[in-house]
C-alpha cells in the first residue's frame, strides 16, 4: 500500500515540475525574457504604430524573406506577433541590445517613441548604441526632422526614414513602401 502511495505520488509530482517548466518557458518566450538565437535577423526597435505598419509589410510583402523578425520594446508587456521573436527591454540599453542579437543583425530599425519631448535625440542616441555594438547591420532611424545636427555625429552609414513620408506613405498606400529605403 505504501508503495502504491509513495508512486502515485512520485508519477504526479513529476508529471507537475514537467508542466510546471513548460508553462514557464512558455510564459519567458511570450513576455520576452527568453533567450532567443538569431542571426542575419531583422531587428526592430520599439514598437509604435510605424513599427507595427512595419510587421504588417513585411507579413503581406514578404519583405524579408527567410530572415527572423525580432522586436526589441518595452512598451508593450507580450509579444503581439507570436511567429516573430521578442525581447522586453529598452532599446537604449546594451544588455537588451545584446539580448536581441544586435551584433549579428542584418539590418536595425530604430522607431521614433514619440513620448519623448525630443523623440529625435532619443532615437539617435539609440542609434549611437547599436552603432557602438556592431558595424555589419544596414542601419534605419525614424526621424521627424531630417536634417537633425545630432546625424552627423554618428559613424556609419545610418538611413532616415522621416516620420511625414512613413505616415503620408500609411494612410495614401497602405503600407510605409520600405522597398524605397532598402537596398
Amino acid at each position: 500500500m505504501y508503495c502504491i502511495i509513495i508512486g502515485v505520488y512520485t508519477y504526479t509530482d513529476v508529471v507537475s515540475l514537467i508542466l510546471s517548466n513548460v508553462h514557464n518557458k512558455i510564459t519567458a518566450k511570450e513576455k520576452g525574457k527568453a533567450p532567443i538565437d538569431a542571426r542575419k535577423h531583422v531587428l526592430i526597435c520599439d514598437y509604435t504604430a510605424f513599427a507595427d505598419e512595419m510587421i504588417q509589410e513585411i507579413k503581406h510583402k514578404n519583405l524579408f524573406p527567410d530572415k527572423q523578425i525580432v522586436l526589441l520594446t518595452a512598451l508593450v508587456e507580450r509579444n503581439p506577433y507570436p511567429e516573430y521573436d521578442f525581447v522586453y527591454g529598452v532599446p537604449i540599453s546594451p544588455q537588451s541590445l545584446l539580448r536581441a542579437h544586435v551584433d549579428k543583425a542584418s539590418h536595425i530599425f530604430v522607431f521614433s517613441n514619440n513620448r519623448f519631448t525630443d523623440p529625435d535625440s532619443k532615437s539617435l542616441h539609440v542609434v549611437s548604441r547599436i552603432l557602438r555594438l556592431t558595424n555589419t547591420a544596414e542601419v534605419y532611424v525614424e526621424l521627424q526632422d531630417p536634417n537633425m545636427p545630432l546625424l552627423k555625429e554618428l559613424n556609419g552609414t545610418v538611413k532616415v526614414l522621416k516620420s511625414d513620408d512613413l505616415l503620408h506613405s500609411s494612410i495614401a498606400h497602405k503600407y510605409l513602401q520600405l522597398e524605397r529605403y532598402l537596398n
